[in-house]
């Protein structure tokens, strides 16, 4: 708690200019005696003056000493205030005055100069304020935690001034709103109903932006799903499409090897028809030669014809075998070629459909782009790495929106539950202050009943 150590006056009604009074005040009361006329106001006054800058207001040209009692064109007084403020640290306060003698005209009061001293705890001085850097009148009534209604109208409430509370009821309306800042509960009210809409309306875009966001973080899953799914299948396409290319070049090999067959199956079918061709002739030839020789030569040679005919017959039952081979193995190779082109049209219809998943999902990742107004993905179409990366800023800007959000209800949460342990707390204050308000009109009905029933008596 702040409290006043000593004051020295001079200059001041009947305070010698040239020497200085000093006046200590005690803790926790100083009790000021004097008869009349021995300066008791004038402390008061004084003290008034230094704690608001206010002169008392029947003293405008008295306050001072007056010049022409000295004989003096201008008289200068001087208050100064020695205290302590709430955390103990020692101010000096000063003001001072001059009175100028305008002859002719009425002397005239003004403040010269006043100035504000703080030092620490060891009395060393840290520095000084005055009126051209800050109001001292405002400095003075934060340092004595009293606000200036308090000092004007309860403290320092001049004699003349002290029956206020018994005037009209607008002055007195005006007195109490002064004293217990209605005026500012009112605007405190005002601004946290004002602070409670944007942060209503801030949460209500935060929801809807949390709701978007929601939608977005759905599409990317739709779209990070459709990626896993299309890379799968393509990897499956490129393995098919791989074994089909080596199942067609052994095809290829094959059909080489019956090109090579057959290539060697009309041959033997063109000396076949040769051989047909030749046979009347050689029967021709052999009617021209009948053997002329003996039986037994002749024996010797049907023996001999015979085993070339054996070996002409093996020689062609050997051929028919081959030729018999060759043709199961043509329509077996015939069979697998129809094959292969059934599996090479399933797989140009999976690459067509392929293409057309992929033209989709890069439209999707267009509109996800172009939705969320993300640089660096204009190029088309999009690669496995962009997509990769894609994937990853999308989880990235939505992981982190979401805890921006989350951590933006909590702070809202944190200042509307301050607001509403504010209103619970200025509740309490309107209700106090209405419960002293009807206290002071009663008060007030009664000091007038009284004031009425003397004012009887005295008739």
């Amino acid at each position: 708690m702040a409290s006043l150590k000593k004051i020295s006056i001079s200059g001041i009604r009947s305070f010698n200019p040239d020497s200085t009074e000093v006046l200590n005040f005690f803790n926790p009361l100083t009790v000021i005696q004097g008869i009349n006329g021995s300066g008791k106001t004038t402390i008061i006054e004084c003290l008034r003056y230094i704690c608001t800058g206010k002169s008392p207001p029947d003293a405008q040209h008295s306050f001072v000493n007056d010049p022409r009692l000295l004989k003096r064109t201008k008289v200068t007084a001087e208050v100064k205030l020695s205290l302590r403020d709430a955390t103990g640290n020692r101010l000096l306060a000063s003001r001072k005055l001059v009175a100028t003698d305008k002859k002719k005209k009425l002397i005239e009061t003004r403040t010269i100069d006043a100035l504000l001293k703080r030092y620490n705890d060891g009395g060393r001085h840290i520095r000084d304020i005055n009126p051209k850097c800050a109001d001292l009148d405002t400095e003075m009534a934060r340092i004595l935690n009293v606000s200036k209604a308090m000092f004007n109208n309860v403290i320092f409430c001049h004699q003349e001034d002290s029956d206020w509370p018994l005037s009209g009821g607008k002055v007195l309306k005006e007195r109490f709103d002064s004293l217990f800042n209605t005026i500012r509960y009112n605007k405190a009210l005002v601004n946290i109903r004002d602070i409670k809409k944007d942060l209503d309306r801030e949460v209500s875009e935060a929801k809807t932006e949390l709701h978007h966001l929601g939608g977005n973080r759905t599409k990317a899953g739709e779209i990070r799903n459709l990626l896993q799914n299309t890379e799968s299948r393509l990897v499956a396409a490129k393995e098919k499409a791989n074994s089909a290319k080596a199942q067609l070049d052994d095809i290829n090999k094959k059909l080489e090897v019956v090109k090579a067959l057959n290539k060697k199956r009309n041959d033997i079918n063109a000396q076949l028809s040769v051989q047909t061709k030749a046979i009347p002739d050689l029967e021709d030839m052999v009617k021209d030669c009948l053997f002329k020789g003996n039986d037994e030569e002749l024996l010797a040679e049907l023996r001999a014809l015979e085993n070339n005919e054996e070996d002409h017959e093996r020689l062609l039952g050997e051929w028919q075998n081959e030729l018999t081979t060759f043709a199961v193995e043509i329509e077996r190779l015939d069979s697998e070629k129809q094959n292969s082109w059934q599996v090479i049209g399933k797989l140009q219809r999976e690459v067509t459909e392929q293409k057309e998943t992929t033209d989709k999902r890069d439209q999707l990742v267009s509109e996800f782009i172009s939705d969320n107004t993300i640089e660096g993905f204009n190029h088309y179409p999009i690669t496995k790495e962009q997509l990769t990366k894609l994937t990853d800023l999308s989880t990235m800007a939505i992981k982190g929106r979401v805890d921006s959000l989350r951590n933006t209800k909590m702070r809202y949460d944190d200042i509307l539950k301050e607001i509403d342990d504010n209103l619970s707390d200025v509740t309490g204050e309107q209700y106090l202050l209405q419960f002293q308000i009807e206290t002071s009109e009663k008060t007030e009905i009664e000091l007038k009943e009284k004031l009425n029933s003397v004012s009887l008596q005295i008739e």
